[in-house]
């Protein structure tokens, strides 16, 4: 538990107990209270929380189950305390009483709430440290039949049949926990069948190592919060251990399963195989097949990128590196250095040789100021910027060998997934896309599980740039671009504008069929319309400058959308329900900004023809 969490737990337990003063007879507040106690481990103040609730409320049943729970943990750690003449644990002031008095609050459960599975399951666990092994089958059978899928009680009752002789039932129901995903069954079925003893859970002093072991795994069985349940796509629910990670649950279903898996989504967030789950979620995994999967493997191939050029280009300085739709980037600072297309060959190899060495993805949370004096301490101004404006409490960074990168994930566990690597080109990128920022080097790359999914990937990248519109464009004299004109402005030749007209006339056709009226707008518009419909506000410093007029105070616009004039024109006469639906369009040229590193051919331009459908339609009202 970090410090701020025990923190968190005694501002609540002053909280509760303002609250317990002012209603001491409160049963629920001294139960919550309770459970702040147990979690800082301040046993005993639990223990008595517990026994005033059920003073004041004799069939609160859940009071009677915690003290239980608590009691049997502060009963098994003595034990060991004792085996290990641990003094101070010895001295250590305790109520836990003894394990009758654990069974007697069990009883007591059961009898309040006799379907209640973790009833039967924990009492069955104090009978075998009661030595009354076969009332603890009886016990465990129980919470089976109350939860065919309960891998602990097989688990357990599997022990106990071994312990007690009947070998062929205890390796059975070792098996079935195994099935069920507590695959430390396993481990218990390999030492058995290799002749190796299995009562060593009971042993005493000579088996106290084994014993440390087994009181272990008996503390996480014990929590509080024992079960969270776990709802996959199609709707069916399983429960596991709090804590339980995506990896554990896919190994739970199919190794196989485990194997191609890339990223888990809990909850609506992709997250990281990796990351422990502690409440009930709705859970999905992710293969490559998945965009999200994808996603993380693009993400961890950024990172395996920074890394190599942190080993090739010392003192380089990182910015951003996301995933992208198709593949991923890093923006860079190299200083002098410059990284040309000639170089990526060498940085692919260096990458290539750190994915073979299957490094492992550690994810850590840090503090703020923590992050800034590490990344300070660096020379990386870029993330010292980035960190600066991020909330404290929500900063982690990913390490993987020897590169640490501010990153919220996800990634991969390891890199060991990486097999084929393809860096594809060099380009310039502003910091933040802010032309008057440091123009960064960005160097755009691709990775795939299998190298024959990258040569598919190439091959199709050949074929796509025999049909790039660019080229055909230039080979047929259809569009051209000059910067006398302006970036990111075509103008259309003659068979370029014979091409366009007949489109428009193909367009115009469909329109005619569903009695649209075509209009025509000026290509400007006053600045008053634009903050009227809202465009200005959300989209008004990324657009063009305004025009100023010799009149004082009135400014224009490049028109970048139709929308807002079309509106004018249906204000300009009053209408009845019976006019509609008005459908009204215009083949009309917008003009919208778009940075130098942004245009591309007609797919990013600066100005094109925007046709634009309006529909008015009645709404009918009571």
């Amino acid at each position: 538990m970090t410090e701020e969490q025990v923190k968190k737990h005694f501002a609540s337990i002053d909280e509760q107990s303002a609250a317990i003063v002012a209603s001491p007879n409160d049963v629920t507040k001294r139960f919550a209270r309770s459970l702040d106690f147990y979690l800082v481990q301040d046993f005993d103040n639990a223990i008595e929380d517990l026994n005033q609730a059920v003073m004041c409320e004799s069939k609160f049943f859940p009071a009677y189950f915690n003290r239980a729970l608590i009691r049997f943990k502060q009963l098994e750690y003595q034990k060991v305390a004792k085996e290990y003449n641990d003094k101070n644990a010895e001295e250590q002031k305790t109520k836990t009483g003894d394990y009758e008095m654990v069974k007697r609050d069990l009883d007591k459960v059961i009898e309040l709430a006799p379907d209640f599975v973790y009833a039967y399951y924990n009492r069955g666990n104090v009978l075998s440290s009661l030595k009354d092994y076969r009332a603890a089958i009886v016990d465990y059978d129980k919470a089976i039949e109350l939860d065919s899928k309960f891998a602990e009680a097989y688990y357990n009752r599997g022990l106990t049949h071994i312990y007690l002789g009947n070998n062929r039932q205890g390796i059975q129901d070792l098996s079935k926990a195994g099935e069920l995903g507590l695959f430390s069954a396993y481990n218990i079925i390999k030492r058995f069948t290799e002749r190796k003893r299995i009562t060593f859970f009971f042993a005493k002093k000579r088996g106290s190592q084994k014993r440390i072991r087994y009181f272990c795994i008996l503390k996480e069985e014990l929590n509080v919060i024992i079960m969270i349940k776990i709802t996959f796509p199609d709707g069916s629910v399983r429960e596991y251990n709090e804590g339980v990670t995506g990896l554990q649950i896919a190994e739970s279903i199919s190794s196989r399963l485990a194997q191609d898996v890339l990223a888990c989504g809990v909850n609506g967030e992709t997250i990281d195989l990796s990351r422990p789950i502690n409440e009930d979620a709705n859970f999905v995994l992710y293969k490559w097949e998945d965009e999200q999967g994808k996603h993380a493997f693009w993400h961890t191939s950024a990172h395996l990128l920074a890394e190599a050029l942190q080993e090739l280009y010392p003192g380089i300085q990182f910015g951003i590196g996301p995933a992208i739709e198709n593949g991923f980037y890093y923006d860079v600072d190299s200083g002098e250095a410059t990284i040309k297309d000639s170089d990526l060959p060498v940085i692919e190899a260096k990458m290539a040789e750190l994915a073979a060495k299957k490094e492992t993805l550690v994810r850590e949370s840090i503090a703020k100021e923590d992050a800034l004096k590490k990344f300070g301490e660096r020379g990386e101004t870029y993330k010292c910027e980035l960190i600066s404006e991020l909330e404290d409490g929500h900063i982690t960074t990913y390490t993987q060998g020897a590169f640490t990168d501010l990153c919220r994930g996800p990634h991969l566990m390891t890199t060991a997934p990486i097999k084929a690597i393809k860096l594809l080109s060099v380009a310039g990128a502003y910091w933040r896309g802010q032309e008057d920022r440091k123009q960064m080097t960005r160097i755009y790359g691709i990775t795939f599980p299998k190298k024959k999914m990258l040569d598919e990937y190439l091959a199709v990248l050949e074929e796509a740039k025999k049909r790039d519109h660019r080229k055909i464009g230039k080979e047929m004299d259809l569009f051209m671009f000059t910067d006398m004109v302006g970036k990111g402005l075509p103008m259309w030749l003659p068979k370029g504008t014979a091409l366009r007209i007949r489109l428009q006339d193909f367009l115009r056709r469909i329109q005619a069929r569903y009695d649209y009226q075509e209009v025509m707008c000026p290509p400007i518009g006053n600045k008053n319309l634009y903050i009227t419909s809202g465009h200005y506000a959300k989209y008004g410093k990324d657009s063009f400058q305004p025009i100023h007029t010799p009149e004082e105070g009135e400014e224009y616009f490049l028109k970048p959308m139709n929308c807002p004039h079309h509106c004018m024109i249906y204000k300009n006469s009053p209408r009845s329900y019976k006019d509609l639906p008005l459908r009204i369009a215009e083949f009309g040229t917008v003009c919208r900004y778009e940075q130098s590193g942004e245009l591309h051919g007609l797919t990013r331009v600066r100005s094109f023809l925007h046709k634009m459908m309006l529909t008015c339609s009645a709404v009918p009202t009571r």
